[in-house]
């Protein structure tokens, strides 16, 4: 099988579980002055040192520190304290990150246990822990243990909130999205239907939890090559944003973005350049090294290279006009077989760009530069 360095369908991925904040450990902070002092001082000064170093995102900094703090915690407060199910998590959640599944699934399910007896079985104050262990459990390619976790969160959502529900039908939403996201299998389209469904209903077309619903279902439609309905869905968000004054960010970038792929796949090229200038709008300020392209057609692998085993590069340098199509592509450099630089220019023509612009209007942008990579697949 061979593969070229090109855009995956799905880019990137906004990952919805976050750090818990110190909620509980502040309160808890505030008695520690006439009990045991030395032990505790250093307890907060550590869990001050990795605060910080989440609030700077540096994880393998943030990892050892949330270890320590774990352990100190588990000395000073008692078992059932709801501060022990946020170090838990927070230390199971960066196990996570640094892809540490087993030492996550440990901590996160000790958060969960913790919580169960604080709270109950049945508390709502479970559903996002649930989430978080249902995610260390996915499996890529299968379904796993973590329906387990995912269909007990929608059990009690269900009963705290009923079934027409904001809370249920954003919980629904979610748990597709991790089953399309982190299994890569298609068992998430039920709960990214019903989450639609749910949400239209109680929050209404312009809503902005129905223009996240709406978001992450034509994603699966974009993954599964049904791209009328993914634009059609894609569009609905946009529209639900705007309606709010919601997201204007990445999101909107990001719906912008997935409409381009869908059009250019169904050959409207013209619908794809409205939403090239979208993104231009919203992104006025970009460098030539900020220039990356927003739909990259994948290049042909040369016959004669495959049969071979060749492998190799391209580095090409264009301009990028008022409309986002690549203009005057030119070879600066290559590695591998010659046929690539064929190739490669090819490719490129079908490039979509977010446009520059100045002063509200679009503008040419000359010397944008781009490498296009010739792989053969593992």
């Amino acid at each position: 099988m061979i593969k070229s360095c090109f855009v995956s369908r799905v880019r990137g991925m906004v990952r919805r579980l976050a750090f818990l904040t110190a909620f509980y450990l502040c309160s808890c902070f505030e008695v520690f002055a006439d009990d045991e002092p030395s032990a505790k001082m250093s307890f907060n000064e550590i869990y001050k040192q990795y605060k910080e170093q989440v609030a700077a995102e540096d994880w393998s900094g943030a990892l050892p520190l949330a270890l320590r703090s774990y352990q100190l915690g588990v000395d000073i407060f008692d078992e059932n304290d709801a501060s022990r199910v946020v170090l838990a998590r927070d230390l199971g959640l960066l196990y996570s990150r640094r892809y540490k599944i087993e030492e996550a699934k440990k901590f996160l399910s000790e958060a969960l246990n913790i919580a169960e007896n604080i709270y109950g079985k049945k508390s709502p104050e479970l559903i996002d822990i649930l989430l978080e262990v249902g995610v260390v459990n996915i499996r890529p390619y299968k379904r796993g243990s973590e329906m387990r976790y995912f269909k007990r969160a929608l059990k009690i959502a269900r009963s705290t909130y009923g079934e027409d529900s904001v809370e249920y039908g954003s919980l629904n939403s979610t748990i597709g999205n991790l089953i399309t996201q982190k299994s890569m299998t298609y068992g998430g389209e039920k709960y990214l239907n019903r989450g639609v469904k749910v949400l239209e209903s109680v929050a209404g077309l312009e809503s902005e939890v129905y223009g996240k619903a709406a978001f992450a279902k034509a994603k699966y439609e974009l993954v599964t090559r049904d791209y009328k309905q993914a634009v059609s869905l894609f569009l609905s968000a946009i529209r639900a944003f705007k309606a709010n004054g919601g997201p204007t960010g990445q999101l909107e970038l990001s719906a912008h973005a997935f409409l381009i792929d869908a059009y250019e796949n169904l050959g409207e090229t013209d619908s794809a350049t409205q939403h090239c200038l979208a993104i231009g709008k919203m992104t006025p300020q970009r460098s030539k090294q900020d220039f990356l392209p927003i739909y990259r057609a994948t290049p042909s692998y040369p016959r004669t290279a495959a049969e071979n085993g060749s492998e190799g590069w391209v580095d090409l340098v264009f301009d990028v006009d008022e409309a986002g199509f690549v203009r005057n592509p030119k070879v600066v450099s290559s590695q591998g077989y010659s046929g690539f630089k064929k190739a490669a220019l090819r490719a490129a023509e079908g490039y979509r760009y977010a446009p520059a612009f100045e002063n509200g209007e679009p503008v040419l942008t000359e010397g944008v530069e781009i490498r296009v990579s010739f792989q053969m697949a593992d």
